[in-house]
């Protein structure tokens, strides 16, 4: 089963690392997805300038199953990261009715 695995780093340097511990462990890029905080534009959501965690960046990988994701929490670990934590994906139902299609060429 396909799973998401979470972390926030604190700095640009520990995310940085941690992206290319992944790598070097055989993640591919469309495997790894980064949010950095956008620090421009941000009065115009009425967001205040002094939030607990400025400049967390998140860190999410997809595993495809639970070796996977061991490895990365891992990973994530030994960087220092926070707030670790990972989930099932939920399948894509266009996906499925895809699949379904093709074995038996009707969606019903």
């Amino acid at each position: 089963m396909s799973m998401a695995v979470f972390c926030i780093a604190t700095n640009e340097f520990q995310a940085e690392t941690i992206i290319i511990d992944l790598k070097g462990a055989g993640f591919a890029d469309n495997d790894i997805s980064v949010l950095f905080p956008d620090k421009t534009g941000t009065q115009d959501f009425g967001h205040e300038q002094h939030t607990k965690a400025p400049g967390n960046i998140l860190i999410s990988v997809h595993a495809d199953d639970s070796q996977q994701a061991i490895r990365v929490k891992n990973i994530f670990s030994e960087a220092g990261a926070q707030d670790i934590a990972m989930t099932s994906e939920a399948e894509v139902p266009a996906k499925r009715f895809g699949e379904r299609l093709q074995e038996t060429r009707s969606l019903i």
